[in-house]
Order: C-alpha cells, then sequence, then structure tokens
C-alpha cells in the first residue's frame, strides 16, 4: 500500500484525522490549532499524530497507526515528517514505555517527571493511576543543554 506523509492537515482532510483519531478515544483534548500530520492510502487515513501547544508548551500527542498497517514504516515516516515540523523547539510526549526507542530515533530522551512542567507531570501520573505504562520524553531545542 502507497502511503502519502502530509500535514498538516486542513478541511477535509483535517476532519478525517480527526474522526480517525476519535477511533481511538482522541477526540475532546483535540483543539482548532493543533497541527494534525497524516498518513494517507487515497483519501483513508491510516495514521495520524498531532502537535499541540498546551500552556506554552509544545506537546506531541496521540500518535496511531490502523492495526492492519502498522510494522510498514507508516509510523515511522510520521515520525520523520514530525521531526521537520519540530524543527528547533522543545518538544514533550508522554508515550507508552515501549515506545521509547522509537521517539528516541528523533533525539526525545526520558525525562524525569518532575522535570516536565506541572501540567505534563500531573498528566502523566493519571495515566500511570489508571494503570497505563506511559514515560515522559523531551526534546530539547538546540540551544538547551
Amino acid at each position: 500500500m502507497d502511503t502519502l506523509i502530509t500535514g498538516p492537515v486542513l478541511g477535509a482532510d483535517r476532519d478525517r484525522a480527526v474522526a480517525f483519531l476519535a477511533t481511538y478515544g482522541i477526540s475532546q483534548s483535540i483543539q482548532p490549532g493543533d497541527h494534525i500530520f497524516v498518513a494517507l492510502a487515497g483519501t483513508e487515513v491510516v495514521g495520524a499524530v498531532r502537535l499541540a501547544v498546551e500552556s506554552g508548551v509544545l506537546v506531541l500527542r496521540g500518535m496511531r497507526v490502523r492495526a492492519d498497517v502498522q510494522r510498514r514504516g507508516i509510523g515511522t515516516r510520521l515520525l520523520g515528517r514530525l521531526d521537520d515540523a519540530v524543527g528547533d523547539m522543545t518538544c514533550w510526549c508522554i508515550p507508552y514505555g515501549w515506545l521509547t526507542t522509537f521517539y528516541g530515533q528523533i533525539g526525545f530522551r526520558l525525562a524525569a517527571i518532575d522535570e516536565a512542567p506541572d501540567f505534563l507531570a500531573e498528566r502523566c501520573r493519571q495515566y500511570r493511576e489508571h494503570g497505563l505504562d506511559v514515560t515522559v520524553m523531551v526534546r530539547m531545542s538546540r540551544g538547551h543543554t
């Protein structure tokens, strides 16, 4: 299957991406200013991820690839598109623990929960209280050490 990685998407492509993410339980927190990047097979969304600015902080949120097309490099290609979009900015994420190597491909590193902005630290704690195996990661801007 040929897939096109594109974004941020607008209009009908954005609506399809939001609907795709909603199938994974990701919908209420999506804001109009969020940038959504997608993997398209024709006009069908088979993967999506978004960048959100929350409390002045750039956050990678909700990356998903449809189960029947996983392990074909779609997630890695979406991640590459995000790498370009994030550029030299600092970006945070709260991925599942088994995805740390995956996000590490574009410079994310593990961070202690107390390094994270307060709202992200609290979100991580809540996810963990619900039994999710998540961690905090950050990709620092090149100007940070």
